[in-house]
């Protein structure tokens, strides 16, 4: 668990076992560490995660790598303010920023630290997803084709390596608001957090093919929350980032979107959540942690709350699995 404050530089990573019993902590002192919509990402051991600074500000201009190993962690430096999306792979730590409308991608060299620019003007970058050597950024902002004539306009914009655009696809009528996308056997899924209205959240799970460029969308009841893979199938999370209500959850087959679980309360309003294994861990908006077993039907297998790290306000802004 990733736990932080805005307006004091003091933050720290909580680790737990599989029973949820704490193990111990890594302080950081840093102010806003990570962001608790674009979760901060583990890739080949480590943890990369952002220090955002004091909210007013936002201009740390830094990405750290956590080795979960060794608890080690590297400092990459960014000369952007106000970062908030990252991604990672065996060469680079890639970002996203955001300022008067101007968004920046950034890709950090891991070896040598030299960093390359771009920058997309009228365009909010929402957040970044790294795939078999794509960056996707999931963006809004001004008009990008005729079935789009407005800033409700949302699209993903395909780059390679060295951030060159390879191709962009407008998803304006699933909605906006991809702070989550997660890719896994060719299929890249991102909830809509709003729906071309601006308003609520989307039904519609965006499915794109990374193999074939296809993009399509499957509707659904209620407003998707979170896309989880495992074992081939993905898990659902049903729920408003904004809600105090529940959130559900039931597992798909992504080749036929068959259900093959009933619908599941996981009884607290979920706020992030990671798969470990055969488990589900989900950290609600009142610092529940919970865990429920994906192979026995979403099954409870354990709770517990979430400590503070003194009597100050503090709240969460990520939680991950540390690889075995």
């Amino acid at each position: 668990m990733i736990e932080t404050r805005q307006f004091q530089a003091r933050s720290r990573i909580i680790l737990y076992d599989s029973e949820l019993n704490e193990l111990g902590d890594l302080p950081l002192d840093y102010a806003t560490l990570g962001c608790d919509w674009n979760l901060s990402p583990v890739y080949d051991g480590t943890l990369y995660v952002i220090p955002q600074g004091y909210t007013t500000k936002r201009d740390e201009k830094t990405v750290l790598g956590v080795d979960l190993g060794d608890l080690s962690v590297t400092r990459y430096s960014v000369d952007q303010i106000n970062l908030y999306g990252v991604c990672a792979d065996d060469d680079y730590v890639f970002t996203c920023s955001n300022l008067n409308n101007v968004s920046h991608i950034c890709r950090i060299d891991r070896q040598t630290g030299d960093v390359t620019d771009i920058g997309e003007t009228d365009t909010y970058i929402e957040s970044l997803c790294l795939y078999d050597g794509k960056l996707y950024a999931f963006s809004a902002g001004s008009p990008l084709s005729p079935d789009a004539p407005d800033e409700s306009t949302s699209w993903i914009s395909i780059y390679d390596r060295d951030l060159n655009l390879i191709d962009t696809v407008t998803t304006t009528k699933l909605g906006s608001g991809r702070y989550r996308p997660v890719a896994a056997g060719n299929l890249l899924f991102f909830a809509n957090w709003e729906d071309t209205s601006g308003q609520v959240p989307s039904t519609q799970l965006g499915i794109y093919h990374t193999d074939t460029g296809v993009l399509e969308s499957k509707e659904f009841d209620s407003a998707v929350l979170d896309a989880l893979p495992w074992n081939g199938y993905v898990l659902l999370l049903f729920g408003d980032i904004h809600s105090e209500s529940p959130t559900t959850a039931a597992l798909y087959d992504p080749s036929t979107w068959e259900p093959l679980s009933e619908e599941h309360n996981l009884t607290c309003a979920v706020r992030q959540s990671c798969i470990s294994g055969d488990t589900l861990y989900v950290v609600g908006a009142n610092r529940e942690l919970l865990s429920f077993d994906l192979t026995d039907s979403l099954s409870p297998l354990g709770r517990s709350t979430v400590s503070h790290i003194d009597e100050n306000f503090s709240y969460i802004s990520g939680m991950f699995a540390v690889p075995d």
